[in-house]
């Protein structure tokens, strides 16, 4: 019987070509798998994070075309960062020029560790024709 299962007319051409079947449509599985898996971890890196940091780089953006960080002065930029952060936010905001003292401002005195904190940069030429740069952390209440 063995030897007739031998003599077929594809010969063993079919068994092969079935195991290749197979371990192809594995790999592809796998594959599917995985990306789903990454795809859904990506979900999880959620809106509202990017959202913090563009909201941080917005409030940076209208103080400097308003001419508030051009100042340097820290009831200015104390008085336009309260009038423009959302209610359920804190800022910190620090501005270095070259040649002058860093100024910070700050809407509490605490950072948390316990959640995200978004931070981004800004260069911009202050009123004296220096180069500064003001960063910011911000984060949920």
């Amino acid at each position: 019987m063995k030897k007739r299962l031998w003599k077929l007319h594809s010969g063993n051409k079919a068994f092969i070509f079935s195991i290749d079947v197979m371990i192809a449509v594995s790999v592809v599985a796998i594959i599917m798998i995985i990306s789903a898996f990454y795809l859904v971890k990506a979900g999880d890196e959620s809106i509202s994070k990017l959202q913090t940091i563009r909201i941080g780089s917005d409030i940076l953006a209208l103080m400097d075309n308003d001419g508030t960080l051009d100042t340097l002065s820290v009831e200015e930029t104390g008085t336009e960062l309260n009038s423009l952060l959302p209610i359920n936010y804190h800022m910190r905001i620090r501005i270095r020029c070259n040649g002058q003292e860093s100024v910070t401002v700050e809407t509490t005195g605490a950072i948390p560790n316990d959640r995200f904190i978004g931070s981004g940069k800004r260069v911009f030429v202050s009123e004296t024709g220096n180069y500064c740069l003001a960063d910011f952390n911000i984060w949920l209440k």
